[in-house]
C-alpha cells in the first residue's frame, strides 16, 4: 500500500520502537513514550495513525482499531472539560470516517453539540464514556488514543482525568 498523506517513512521506519509500542496495543496495555523533546515522538504518533502501519502491525484485526490522535495544542484551554470536549469531537470525527449510518453519525454529533452548549464537566465526560462505550460494545471497536504533547496538561490537571 502507498504512504498515506505526506509521511516518507517505510513500514520499518523505528521498527524497535513500534513494534513493542503495537504489542503493547494489541494486548490492551497503556504505554507511554517518553523522550526529550525534538526526538520525533510526535512523527512517530503520526507514523501510527498511518492505515499501513497498522495493518502491519496490528494483522486481521487492524481494522477494529480507532485509533485517536490528541495533540494539547488543540485543546482550547487546559481544564479537564477541553480535554473531554477535544476527546468528544476527535471521536466524532472518527465517527463520520467510519461512514456508519446517518443515525449514529447524527448521535455522536448530537453528544457533541450538547457538551458545547452546556460547557460543563460532569456531562461532558459522562458522554465521552458514553460515545466510547457505544463504540466497543455496539461496533467491537477498540479505541487507541494518542496523546501527544501533553506533558504540561499531565501537570496541570487531577490525574483522576486520565484514569
Amino acid at each position: 500500500m502507498a504512504h498515506l498523506g505526506r509521511d516518507p517513512h517505510p513500514l520499518t521506519y523505528r521498527e524497535k520502537v513500534v513494534r513493542p509500542l503495537m504489542r503493547a496495543i494489541a494486548s490492551g496495555e497503556s504505554c507511554a513514550l517518553i523522550g526529550v523533546g525534538s526526538v520525533g515522538k510526535s512523527n512517530l504518533l503520526r507514523f501510527l495513525m498511518r492505515e499501513d502501519v497498522r495493518r502491519h502491525y496490528l494483522g486481521e484485526e487492524w481494522d477494529r482499531y480507532l485509533f485517536l490522535h490528541l495533540d494539547a495544542y488543540a485543546l482550547v484551554e487546559f481544564t479537564p472539560w477541553a480535554f473531554y470536549e477535544l476527546l468528544l469531537h476527535r471521536l466524532v470525527q472518527t465517527v463520520e470516517a467510519l461512514g456508519l449510518d446517518q443515525e449514529v453519525t447524527a448521535y455522536f454529533a448530537d453528544l457533541y453539540q450538547q457538551v458545547i452548549t452546556s460547557e460543563r464537566e460532569l456531562l461532558a465526560q459522562r458522554y465521552v464514556e458514553r460515545a466510547v462505550s457505544t463504540l466497543r460494545g455496539r461496533y467491537g471497536y477498540r479505541l487507541v488514543f494518542l496523546l501527544d504533547e501533553f506533558d504540561s496538561v499531565f501537570a496541570r490537571v487531577d490525574s483522576r482525568l486520565f484514569a
